[in-house]
């Protein structure tokens, strides 16, 4: 046994350890340490309801019926940062022409998926199409676009709708992009 001085707060103690305890508590207090930091404070998103919040989330971002901004920036990842170019565009005679989007497919991507997309994990990529009836398809088919889990709920990702901005400004990076 030995003794063994603990301070905290400015109160000490003196301890009698035996040094097998000793070794013990502290692999203890690793093994601790080391669960607390491997584990996520973010809680992983229902696999059986991803599509359909995904899809929820995109209904809400391309329902043009609705020219109001704050349901559109409060399904997009970081969509306070975009709000004045959210507004732009929303006026523009592309948006104004748009009707809806569709959600086609979603696949959950792994860790190393989203970090090679620039995205926090989880993750997914969207296939959806926007209906857009000027058009001689009336749709705009193929399009890729990103969906991102935080704080409890999938988000359409920032890179997705910064994106369709370029894309409607003729490449052109706007606001909070």
């Amino acid at each position: 046994m030995s003794d063994k001085q603990i301070s905290v707060r400015g109160v000490s103690i003196v301890r009698s350890v035996s040094p097998k305890l000793s070794i013990f508590g502290v692999i203890l207090g690793i093994s601790v340490l080391l669960t607390a930091c491997s584990s996520s404070s973010t809680a992983l998103p229902n696999a059986k309801t991803s599509q359909a919040d995904i899809s929820h989330a995109y209904s809400v971002l391309f329902d043009l019926s609705n020219p109001s901004v704050a349901p559109k920036i409060a399904v997009v990842q970081d969509g306070s940062s975009i709000k004045s170019s959210m507004a732009k565009e929303l006026s523009s005679p592309l948006a104004k022409e748009a009707s809806g989007a569709t959600v086609n497919k979603v696949k959950i991507l792994s860790a190393s998926q989203c970090k090679a997309e620039l995205l926090p994990n989880p993750c997914a990529s969207v296939s959806y199409t926007i209906t857009l009836p000027s058009l001689p398809t009336g749709n705009m088919t193929g399009l890729k676009g990103y969906a991102v889990y935080q704080s409890g709920k999938w988000l359409v990702s920032k890179q997705t709708i910064c994106g369709l901005f370029s894309l409607a400004s003729n490449g052109i990076t706007l606001s909070g992009c």
